[in-house]
């Protein structure tokens, strides 16, 4: 007692509040200093870079938005250069780059459209060539939704007897199609695109008998208006790619 009388004394407060200033002090300096635990160092360079947001994406927005991969981690301005690339299809809501927790980007990006015509004319520009490597647009799905999704399965073979038609609308029948193509040679084969619901995502594939005919129908038809929609018509001549690692 005679300690504590004294203490209390000489700094001018008493025994409990000199504990509650003591505690207080431990209570307020501990969670301050961002806890790192030692088997996972990562922690404490996540908790320093508040300035780095965590990507979200609101996944009732997928048939507007797009993901693209495989870019270059070098990449200066990913939202500048994707717009520039992607401004073509139509107007860009928004695009979201993924980076690390160390700042750095990681090559994926989320590119969001303000209409869904927009999104399912820049799936075209898959396999596009961007700073010397190809860019991967895929469909933006929601795997927790649909764990059996498969992005489009693009045969790695050269198929210059193959057209690859976008743009299409979605009113578009395969008989419509075939109608349009059998007039620049013989139509092997139409397949049209369609979601997991069955509904048309203004894509198809159209085989024909040869190369040469499929090279007419390319010359004839790209850039050719359907229904006011303006098509885009190329040869289907996919290069060897793997699928495209999605973020974390």
């Amino acid at each position: 007692q005679a300690r504590k009388r004294h203490k209390g004394e000489g700094d001018g407060l008493l025994p409990e509040e000199d504990m509650e200033v003591e505690m207080g002090l431990f209570g307020r300096s501990g969670p301050e200093k961002p806890k790192t635990d030692p088997a996972n160092p990562k922690e404490k360079a996540s908790t320093s870079r508040k300035d780095i947001p965590k990507v979200f994406h609101d996944s009732s927005k997928d048939h507007v938005t797009v993901f693209v991969s495989n870019l270059a981690y070098s990449m200066a301005d990913p939202q500048e250069k994707l717009k520039e690339l992607f401004q073509s299809c139509g107007e860009v809501a928004e695009i979201r780059p993924v980076f690390s927790n160390k700042g750095t980007f990681r090559g994926y990006c989320y590119v969001e459209f303000k209409e869904e015509k927009s999104a399912l004319q820049a799936l075209a520009l898959d396999r596009t060539a961007v700073e010397g490597r190809p860019m991967f647009v895929s469909p933006c799905v929601d795997k927790n939704k649909n764990p059996d999704f498969k992005v489009f399965r693009y045969s790695t073979t050269l198929e210059k007897h193959k057209l690859f038609i976008s743009g299409l609308p979605f009113s578009c029948t395969k008989e419509e199609l075939e109608d349009l193509c059998k007039a620049h040679g013989n139509v092997k084969d139409i397949r049209l695109v369609t979601n997991r619901a069955g509904k048309p995502k203004g894509l198809a594939y159209v085989e024909y008998e040869n190369e040469a005919q499929a090279s007419q129908a390319v010359l004839k038809m790209d850039g050719l208006t359907v229904k006011e929609h303006v098509i885009k018509v190329a040869i289907s001549n996919p290069p060897l790619r793997r699928a495209p690692e999605r973020p974390e």
